[in-house]
């Protein structure tokens, strides 16, 4: 039987970080751009030059992608009945990342909360930030989730 936690396992300003890291393949890169957000600067090389950042740059929506991955690799996997997200409150991409760039991310629970209307679940807000292999911030959201009580 798989452990299952519940609202009261998770605590004011515990930190959680992904039991591994994920590097975005080049290649993986520009597919993921030509399907979802084909701009000059995530799909081509020659065209990326030509922009403010002067080379191929991994698409934010791909970058929330793998750390939306990694997310599930922390003790939020294990959330009873799954991980329910209420909307993103706060989310940005203060550097970009490259094809290459290694991610992990480190989720700090913010905020806890019972529900008002569902007095038998509980809301955690968070701050997610995602690092890539140099320690750079790459990515933050701040989000909350709805969760079982016990």
């Amino acid at each position: 039987m798989s452990k299952e936690l519940y609202y009261n396992d998770f605590t004011l300003g515990q930190r959680m970080e992904s039991a591994s890291s994920i590097t975005i393949e080049k290649a993986d890169a520009i597919g993921f751009a030509q399907q979802f957000d084909p701009q000059p600067y995530h799909i081509d090389d020659e065209g990326a030059k030509n922009t403010m950042f002067g080379e191929l740059i991994v698409s934010g929506w791909h970058t929330a992608a793998v750390s939306m991955r990694l997310k599930l690799e922390t003790d939020f996997r294990y959330v009873a009945g799954g991980l329910l997200g209420l909307g993103v409150e706060y989310l940005r991409w203060p550097r970009p990342t490259f094809p290459g760039d290694t991610l992990r991310i480190v989720i700090t629970v913010l905020e806890k909360r019972q529900s008002n209307s569902k007095p038998d679940k509980g809301i955690i807000k968070y701050k997610l930030e995602t690092f890539n292999h140099t320690n750079d911030l790459v990515m933050e959201m701040v989000t909350s989730v709805i969760m079982p009580i016990a």
